[in-house]
């Protein structure tokens, strides 16, 4: 691929990307820190804490790999998909 066709395929980043980025990611990142916290073979505090530790990595991480989208209808979908995955596997799943 030449650099023109590259130039040619870059979406500069709309509100609407930004906003599923930031806020999007959000409750992703905290379920999936709470579905690794339910799911992991430790006790209650450490899991806990492993939770409350994680969650900002994740969310900072959905932040970067969302902005990578081309469109915001994307965005909005992959972080939806996630969220109900994650809220499945926490209240979903009988522990």
């Amino acid at each position: 691929m030449t650099s023109a066709r590259r130039r040619a395929r870059y979406v500069p980043l709309t509100a609407s990307r930004v906003i599923a980025s930031t806020l999007g990611t959000l409750p992703a990142s905290v379920l999936v820190a709470a579905a690794i916290a339910r799911f992991a073979p430790l006790s209650s505090p450490v899991a806990f804490a492993l939770a409350y530790a994680l969650w900002i990595p994740l969310w900072l991480a959905g932040v970067c790999g969302i902005a990578c989208t081309r469109s915001a209808a994307r965005a909005w979908l992959i972080c939806l998909a996630i969220t109900l995955v994650a809220g499945a596997c926490v209240l979903g799943i009988p522990h």
